[in-house]
């Protein structure tokens, strides 16, 4: 069994409790496939890296949920419409009125009201 410690006050003391063990993950190279982007054959992953930053391309895995949010937006049109008006009112608001004073307010911002 694994022990765990924790320093308090500058001692180590147990940590109680069962750690999980640790396991490693080895994932099986990508099998091969023809670009949809220059026609190349990409036969691992270190070709498919290099296939993207020399196409300057990014997987979709890349972008987190985005593809929720699409597939939202497909199933309930009328709800992503309002939304997207919604957002670029307030887009044309916080110009006018020149709320933030950094683009990072903004966001952070943004990101409370999708959160609602």
């Amino acid at each position: 069994m694994r022990r765990r410690y924790k320093q308090i006050n500058g001692k180590f003391v147990e940590i109680s409790g069962n750690a999980a063990p640790r396991h490693h993950f080895i994932r099986d190279d990508i099998k091969a496939f023809v670009s949809p982007v220059d026609g190349s054959v990409i036969g691992s992953s270190k070709d498919l890296e290099n296939h993207n930053k020399r196409n300057n391309v990014v997987l979709s895995e890349e972008y987190g949920n985005e593809a929720q949010r699409i597939s939202a937006e497909r199933n309930n049109p009328a709800k992503a419409k309002a939304e997207r008006i919604e957002s670029l009112k307030h887009a044309v608001d916080v110009h006018r009125n020149n709320e933030y004073s950094t683009y990072s307010q903004y966001v952070e911002n943004v990101s409370k009201r999708r959160e609602r």
